[in-house]
């Protein structure tokens, strides 16, 4: 997981090797943000048609929900590294974009149950009842296709916009969750199946929509 960041910096020094015989490389940084999160990205020009771009987001964002009667305040974490290919067909802004994402991405749940107000598992408690965990949505490197528009490293004004939108598969989700009682009488298949319930429920996240927009500098 760690080797993508070394990969990036491999992947950008051999643009420039790439670039150096006919011209010196054209280079633009970025500002980004999406659902890759926010951080900053470069953009190395191979040719007309060809650009390589690496970076780097991260995002936290609460935003509760209720599953079940179960109310929860969940923290999303969104932390991403990639490193992408765009082909700018006749050199357009338009762009087909490929490349390797590495994405950990889960959210962090925390919920307090009353007593006898909400089914856990298949049993109401007749206790209030402590609920802590952490859904995992993605932990590891996948394959990213998208299509975008700019070019931060064409001629003209050195300032420059784009946009990118494609999808990532990823994990199927996969909750690990606490139940802490005064007597600790939730069963574990009830916590299991409470575990199961909360997989459904974000299930669609295994695919993963990427909408991220940046502005650059071309130097």
């Amino acid at each position: 997981m760690r080797g993508i960041i070394p990969s990036l910096s491999l992947i950008l020094a051999s643009s420039f090797l790439i670039s150096a015989p006919t011209q010196a490389a054209r280079v633009a940084v970025h500002a980004s943000g999406g659902t890759l999160g926010i951080g900053p990205a470069v953009t190395v020009g191979l040719s007309r048609s060809f650009n390589v771009r690496a970076g780097l987001g991260s995002l936290d964002a609460d935003k509760d929900f209720t599953e079940d009667d179960i109310n929860y305040t969940a923290t999303y974490e969104l932390d991403s590294r990639y490193a992408l290919l765009d082909w700018h067909p006749m050199g357009w802004k338009v762009r087909l974009t490929a490349g390797l994402v590495n994405i950990e991405n889960g959210i962090n749940l925390q919920s307090n149950v009353p007593s006898l107000s909400a089914q856990i598992g298949d049993n109401y408690y007749n206790q209030d009842v402590d609920i802590t965990g952490r859904l995992t949505l993605a932990d590891g490197t996948y394959p990213y296709f998208g299509i975008g528009f700019g070019n931060a490293v064409s001629r003209g004004i050195p300032f420059g916009f784009g946009i990118d939108i494609g999808v990532i598969k990823q994990d199927t989700p996969e909750a690990d969750i606490s139940v802490n009682s005064p007597q600790g009488l939730v069963s574990e298949s009830d916590i299991q199946k409470e575990e199961s319930e909360l997989n459904e429920e974000f299930k669609g996240l295994d695919l993963w929509p990427v909408l991220n927009m940046s502005v650059s500098y071309r130097f």
